[in-house]
């Protein structure tokens, strides 16, 4: 059950980190799934329990790399949420990888170097790390814990679509530093006022 950790003031819900995981951002609340990762503020599995946080109170929800961790059936659901804690012109900024991009990389057979525990999964199973298995974890993750699964992969019309479909106004891609992965979607948009 969704629950806060510790009292936050209407000055703290102002910026909020959705799956801030072992990278909390600073000068976000922080939420996600379990207290088992650092400077958690909110407990909440976001995929299918309504935020504890009263309508209209942030001007910011920050999510990297979190959207493709939800189940596409959900992302409606998910999306709204964002929606309804935000204050009207209050923006959401995401980064997700970029199925446009996973897929021209993959076939100009083309890839970066990865998270070298993922690599070397991948060469035990494979015997090589090539485009293959770069686009395996690219869409599907590491796999190496329970939560580390993607069960959606965007690209900008998708993503735009999703949150123009639930009140969402200037949806645009971002370039922002630092980036956390290679050939990621960076994505932003606008509560409508």
């Amino acid at each position: 059950m969704a629950h806060l950790l510790r009292v936050l003031s209407s000055y703290d819900l102002r910026k909020i980190e959705i799956g801030s995981g072992q990278n909390p951002q600073p000068g976000y609340a922080h939420v996600e799934v379990t207290s088992n990762f650092p400077d958690v503020d909110i407990v909440c599995d976001v995929s299918s329990e309504r935020l504890p946080i009263a309508d209209g109170v942030s001007d910011e929800v920050l999510a990297n790399h979190v959207i493709e961790h939800i189940p596409w059936r959900n992302l409606t659901f998910v999306v709204s949420e964002w929606n309804r804690i935000l204050r009207p012109g209050g923006r959401v900024v995401l980064r997700t990888p970029n199925l446009k991009k996973i897929c021209e990389q993959y076939l100009k057979g083309e890839i970066s170097p990865e998270w070298p525990a993922d690599m070397d999964a991948l060469i035990d199973t494979f015997g090589s790390f090539g485009p293959s298995q770069w686009a395996l974890v690219k869409l599907f993750s590491g796999q190496d814990y329970p939560s580390n699964f993607h069960f959606n992969c965007l690209d900008f019309n998708s993503c735009k679509s999703l949150f123009e479909k639930n009140g969402f106004v200037d949806c645009k891609e971002i370039d922002i530093e630092p980036k956390f992965s290679p050939f990621e979607l960076q994505f932003q948009a606008r509560k409508e006022s």
